[in-house]
C-alpha cells in the first residue's frame, strides 16, 4: 500500500477552490493529482531535498506528493521552494484558464449560452466563490481572458543551491525555518498569452444547459 506524504503551499483562493472542486469533489481535503495528469509529473520534477533548516511547510493548500516506484523518494524529496511554488502556481493558473476558455467556447458555440452565464455555470460546478474568476471573464465578442496588471515584488535571488536542469531553484529564508508567501512574489502574467490545452469538463460540462435550453 502506498504511503501518503504531503506538503503545503500558499495559492490564491480561487485556485484553491478550483483544485478542490476538480480533484476533491468539493471537499476541502489534501489534493491528490492523478498520475496520468501533466501536473502530477510537473510537481514531481519540482520536488527537491528538504533543507535542514525547514521543518514545517505553510500554506492554504495541502498536496499529496507524487509517488513512484523509482526515482525521487517523497520521504526525501518532499520540499517545494519559493521559486518552485511560483512556477507551480503559474501552472495551475494556466490550467484553470485553459479549461475556462474551452468550457466557455463550447457553451457559447454548441449551446448558445452567453459567456456570463457560462462563467456562472463553471464557478457553480467547481464551487468557486472568489470574485477573481468573474473579474477576469469576458464580454460578448471574441473570447479574451483579461486581468488588470498587478505589481508584485521581485523574488529574492537564490544563493544556496545550484540550478537543476529539471527544475527551477528555490529561494528560502534562514530565520526560524519559515518562507515568504510565494503568491506575494508572483510576477504578473499577460492574460492574453493563456492557451488551450486542458481537458474539457466531464462531470458538469452540461451544468445549466438543460434548464436553459429545455422547452418551457
Amino acid at each position: 500500500m502506498l504511503y501518503m506524504i504531503t506538503t503545503k503551499i500558499e495559492v490564491p483562493q480561487h485556485l484553491k477552490e478550483y483544485l478542490i472542486g476538480k480533484f476533491c469533489n468539493l471537499q476541502d481535503s489534501p489534493i491528490r493529482f492523478p498520475d496520468k495528469t501533466d501536473i502530477y509529473h510537473f510537481i514531481y520534477d519540482l520536488l527537491e531535498r528538504r533543507p535542514a533548516n525547514i521543518f514545517k511547510d505553510h500554506g492554504n493548500l495541502t498536496i499529496i506528493l507524487p509517488e513512484r516506484t523509482t526515482g525521487k523518494d517523497p520521504k526525501t524529496y518532499n520540499y517545494l521552494g519559493i521559486r518552485s511554488q511560483i512556477i507551480l502556481i503559474r501552472k495551475i493558473d494556466r490550467m484553470l484558464w485553459a479549461e475556462v476558455h474551452d468550457y466557455l467556447d463550447e457553451q457559447k458555440h454548441t449551446y448558445g449560452i452567453t459567456y456570463i452565464d457560462g462563467i456562472h455555470n463553471f464557478m457553480t460546478c467547481y464551487g468557486i466563490d472568489s470574485q477573481q474568476v468573474q473579474q477576469r471573464s469576458v464580454h460578448p465578442g471574441p473570447l479574451v481572458l483579461r486581468t488588470d496588471p498587478l505589481k508584485y515584488p521581485t523574488p529574492a535571488p537564490d544563493r544556496d543551491r545550484t540550478v537543476s536542469r529539471r527544475s527551477e531553484p528555490s529561494s528560502r529564508t534562514a530565520l526560524m525555518g519559515e518562507q515568504p508567501n510565494p503568491w506575494d512574489l508572483l510576477q504578473p502574467q499577460d492574460a492574453m498569452s493563456r492557451h488551450r490545452g486542458a481537458k474539457p469538463l466531464r462531470r458538469c460540462e452540461l451544468l445549466g444547459v438543460i434548464s436553459l435550453l429545455s422547452p418551457g
